[in-house]
Parts: structure tokens; C-alpha cells; sequence
């Protein structure tokens, strides 16, 4: 089978890759590996169809890593908002920073992991797909393709090892790059979560999960823990068509983001209810939003009263209403902001 795998794959990619705004054609070459490293870390947790216009977008505004290195941490933070994770858009400034400073970004995977945020995964992603070095890059595409090509039914997380060590057997010294985007994209669109096309899929004649008669089962996931529920209060202080936000702290959940003030809430525990300000409060509604871990009930407080004035302007800042949307709020406090405004 590892003799067919490679060349059955890579004769199906050149058909069918996938255009993507970071991807060099099939048999293109090397990419850019600035493109290749920032579509990888955008793309963790996050889907091709979400990640493409905030790439043109970052690709726009920083088109190269020296670029990217030489911007202001929050101007970064406020174009990341709502993609989510953002330590890894802290991590994205540190690494262009350091690889700036280097001269270009390294071509092995263990000069790769050195750098700022960059997993097993990237450093794999960005060694194959843009310097053609031979790496064996399992995201989750790629893990339930492998799965199923070998039928490994041991449960995630466990089987991940042995995936792991299938993926090696399979992956050529040639085409690296290619070989690797077309398993992503062999997982994408063909060997899905559900229902796979298995008469479309190049690989069908030796996949050993297809002899099982039901690939999808596989690989075998682990009974979801259920998110616990969280509730906490977003507080909404407004004056003369501005309103107050603050900065988070730098550590922590929604590190270094303007947000509007609320009550404490965490991954661990509930807000405390008590707001920045003293006197009238009404309320403006409800915003529900999930994190990985946890689920979050947020009610949000529209201040009636006229202490504002009291605000330490060193804490926060007055924020115009009309250009709210470049504040660059996470997505929940984005959230409480449209409701708010309705």
C-alpha cells in the first residue's frame, strides 16, 4: 500500500487541489513561507471558508513578515477579532519579530518549533509545503484519513501515536508540500466526517477502513465531556455617541483586546454581578456564546446613570459609536455591542 498511496494521491491533487489564496498550484514549488506559516496558524480551529478574507486582509495590510513584525501588537489584536485563540495572534507578532530579526524563517522542523507558537503541525506544515523538506503533517484532516486508510480504531486521543506512525510510512521525499495539502484537501472535500465519497476518493482501493463497511466510524473519538455553563455581565457605558471600553489584561483569556468592562467572568467561574460604576442599571438583553471550554451566558447592563465621569481615563477609553466596528472586540463583546445598539 505505501507504494500506491503517494502516487495515486498526488495524480488526484493535481486534478483537484483546492485554490486557496495562501497555496502555490500543484507542482508550483516552494510557497512563501510567510503565507504558508500565517494561513496555518489562522487555520487552527478555524475553517478554510472563515480564514480566507481575514488572510487577504492581514495580507493587505502586513504583506510580508518584516511587515508583520514592525506592526503594533494591537493593531494586530484588533484585525485578529473574531478568529478566535487569541494567544496565537499574540504569538503571531513574536514570531514575525523573531524571524525578522533572523533574516527569513528556517527550513527545518526543529528550528521551526523553536520559534514563538509554532506546534508540531506548523513547523511541519510550513517545512513540507514551503521548503519541500520531507515532513509528516497530521492535522485533523489528515488524522481521519490516515484512520480510516489503516483502520485504526483505537479512541482518540489514545490512537494518535499510531496515526502518527502511519502517516510516516505513507509520506514521500518528493512532492512533500503537495503530498501534505493533499491530504488536507483529500479530508476536506472527499474522506469527510460524514458521509464520505468513497467512490470519488483515490485511495479507495486500499483503504481498510472501507473493507469494515462503515469508514465512518472512524477514527473513534472519546465521549465529549459536557461544557460546563458560565454567567457573567458585559457593562455598557455610553456618552455623547462614545462608549467605554477598556483593555484586558495582557495574560489570559482574550489577552491584551479591547472589550467592553464586565464583572470577572472566567473559564472556572461565574462574574461577581457588580459593575464599574455606582447608580442606575437597566437591562439590555442576553448574549450566549461558547469558548472550547466552557459555555457563556452573558447579560448585559446599560448604564442609566450620569457618573460616568468618574471613570479613570487611564483604564480605558472613550470609544466613537460610529467606528465601534474597528475597535476590534472579541466576538462575544461584538456581540453585546450589536445588542446594545439595537
Amino acid at each position: 500500500m505505501q507504494d500506491r498511496v503517494s502516487p495515486h494521491l498526488l495524480a488526484w491533487y493535481d486534478t483537484h487541489a483546492r485554490v486557496l489564496p495562501w497555496r502555490v498550484p500543484p507542482g508550483g514549488g516552494g510557497a512563501d513561507p510567510y503565507r504558508v506559516w500565517l494561513s496555518e496558524v489562522m487555520l487552527q480551529q478555524t475553517t478554510t471558508a472563515a480564514v480566507a478574507p481575514y488572510f487577504e486582509k492581514f495580507t493587505r495590510q502586513w504583506p510580508t513578515v518584516e511587515a508583520l513584525a514592525a506592526a503594533p501588537e494591537e493593531a494586530v489584536m484588533a484585525a485578529w477579532a473574531g478568529l478566535g485563540y487569541y494567544s496565537r495572534a499574540r504569538n503571531l507578532v513574536a514570531c514575525a519579530r523573531q524571524v525578522a530579526q533572523r533574516g527569513g524563517f528556517p527550513e527545518s522542523e526543529e528550528e521551526l518549533r523553536e520559534l514563538p507558537g509554532l506546534g508540531a503541525y506548523t513547523a511541519a506544515a510550513v517545512s513540507a509545503i514551503a521548503f519541500g523538506r520531507r515532513a509528516v503533517v497530521v492535522d485533523a484532516n489528515v488524522e481521519r484519513v490516515v484512520a480510516r486508510l489503516f483502520a485504526i480504531d483505537e479512541p482518540l486521543p489514545g490512537a494518535r501515536k499510531a496515526i502518527r506512525e502511519a502517516a510516516e510510512t505513507i509520506t514521500p521525499a518528493e512532492r512533500a508540500g503537495d503530498f501534505a495539502q493533499a491530504m488536507m484537501d483529500l479530508g476536506a472535500t472527499i474522506c469527510t466526517s460524514r458521509d464520505p465519497k468513497c467512490l470519488l476518493c483515490p485511495l479507495s482501493a486500499d483503504c481498510r477502513g472501507r473493507l469494515t463497511g462503515d469508514p465512518a466510524r472512524l477514527p473513534v473519538k472519546a465521549p465529549k465531556k459536557p461544557k460546563p455553563q458560565r454567567a457573567g455581565t458585559a457593562f455598557w457605558i455610553e456618552r455623547e455617541e462614545h462608549v467605554w471600553l477598556v483593555r484586558r489584561p495582557g495574560k489570559g483569556m482574550l489577552g491584551g483586546m479591547r472589550a467592553l468592562p464586565d464583572d470577572g467572568w472566567n473559564a472556572r467561574a461565574d462574574g461577581s454581578g457588580v459593575g464599574p460604576l455606582s447608580g442606575a442599571w437597566r437591562s439590555g438583553g442576553i448574549v450566549r456564546h461558547g469558548f472550547t471550554h466552557f459555555d457563556l451566558e452573558l447579560g448585559l447592563a446599560i448604564y442609566a446613570g450620569d457618573a460616568w465621569h468618574t471613570l479613570d481615563e487611564e483604564q480605558g477609553e472613550w470609544w466613537p459609536l460610529a467606528d465601534i466596528e474597528a475597535a476590534g472586540l472579541p466576538t462575544v463583546f461584538a456581540k453585546a455591542a450589536r445588542l446594545a445598539s439595537a
